[in-house]
């Protein structure tokens, strides 16, 4: 248990590390494409559905009821360091299986839409989502303490697993070219680009999630 916790750690540890300075925005970033971005918050819904508890006991049979995930991130071009010649606005909406490695930390793939508002244009696009890594700070930092020096994060647990820490990455399925945003006479032209997304969010849906009172 204490060899899996110390990899969930340095996962965690390399998703706080990946992220951008302060001008990338915590609550959701998206690197710069080939050509648009980069991307900061705009808005954003993302929460995952398990329609069982996680039981500490046998956690080898979570790989035969996974989870659900459903995302709606909406991004905006990043005043300070966007350099394409049109301003884009960008929604990703994911939706997909995700697979609870230990409480803190899930990992999942799905597929969705990707739109993209330029003056006067709308450009849509499907996309894959792979991986999809979701961490709970709070409830890592609760394991790596232990139960018996836990009491807050128990008696909170709810409200500890409603934060989360995500990383996600999004395969823009086709091809995307400047004349698509209106703006003709870039060299941006790309085929099945992969971009990253990472930022904090709350999950409400865990206020209602199922739990086993007698686990951590």
């Amino acid at each position: 248990m204490k060899h899996t916790l110390a990899i969930v750690a340095f996962v965690v540890l390399s998703l706080v590390s990946s992220v951008q300075p302060a001008h990338a925005n915590l609550l959701d970033w998206m690197q710069e494409w080939s050509g648009p971005g980069p991307f900061r918050y705009g808005g954003n819904f993302l929460s995952t559905i398990c329609l069982h508890p996680f039981d500490v006991q046998r956690e080898g049979d979570h790989a035969d009821s996974p989870c659900f995930f459903i995302d709606f991130r909406r991004l905006i071009p990043d005043d300070d360091t966007y350099n394409f010649p049109v301003r884009v606005t960008t929604t990703f909406t994911d939706v997909g299986i995700t697979f609870r490695l230990r409480k803190p930390i899930e990992v999942g793939v799905g597929a969705g839409l990707m739109t993209a508002h330029a003056p006067d244009v709308l450009v849509v696009r499907p996309t894959l989502t792979a991986p999809r890594v979701v961490v709970k700070p709070l409830r890592l930092l609760a394991e790596i303490r232990g139960p018996s020096h836990s009491p807050l994060f128990n008696e909170n647990r709810r409200i500890v697993n409603m934060i989360k820490f995500h990383v996600t990455g999004n395969v823009i399925v086709g091809s995307l070219t400047g004349d698509d945003f209106g703006a003709t006479g870039t060299n941006y032209d790309r085929k099945f680009e992969f971009v990253m997304s990472r930022g904090l969010y709350l999950d409400f849906i865990e206020l209602f999630a199922p739990k086993k009172s007698a686990t951590f």
